[in-house]
């Protein structure tokens, strides 16, 4: 549950309007230990994507513009565990398993990351799609701007200790 409202939260801040297409930046410190929570994310029309860390366990975060996800949906994971697509610019589409989480009206997914697709966004030129598959069938895709995607990229790595 922590995972999901801090994920909603900093997408709150991320989701505004749409001129706010840009990658950002930013550090929530913790009151409680020495690492805060590290995160990259940029939006669009009410969706926000990007990644988090906390020391060097990376995450990719996707979060929706409305509540949509269904009973069906949450628990269909250990059916056919739900997947986020990504395809930076015209490159093959990257897959990986999420879990699928909802707070305070918005839905949104959360999965560990390789840094392959952490490289693929710092290094994308284009645009970035990003779209769910729950049961089979592909959900909320939505594109993304590349603006300072390398700046927040370079920024959470390095924030994170991670090295590729």
């Amino acid at each position: 549950m922590k995972r999901a409202t801090t994920a909603l939260a900093c997408a709150a801040m991320l989701c505004a309007p749409p001129a706010a297409a840009q990658w950002k930046y930013q550090l929530n410190e913790s009151a409680f230990t020495a690492e805060g929570v590290n995160i990259a994310m940029t939006a669009n029309a009410g969706y926000a994507f990007g990644f988090r860390c906390q020391g060097q366990d990376m995450e990719v975060l996707f979060l929706t513009n409305s509540n949509s996800f269904t009973n069906e949906s949450l628990g269909a994971s250990s059916l056919a565990p739900p997947q986020l697509l990504v395809r930076v610019d015209d490159h093959a589409v990257i897959e990986m398993n999420i879990s699928l989480v909802e707070n305070g009206g918005k839905s949104g997914a959360i999965g560990y990351v390789e840094m392959e697709l952490a490289n693929a966004v710092r290094n994308a030129k284009k645009r970035i799609a990003v779209a769910l598959r729950i049961l089979g069938e592909i959900q909320h895709e939505e594109w993304f701007d590349v603006v300072d995607s390398t700046i927040a990229i370079d920024k959470i790595t390095a924030a994170c200790g991670i090295t590729e």
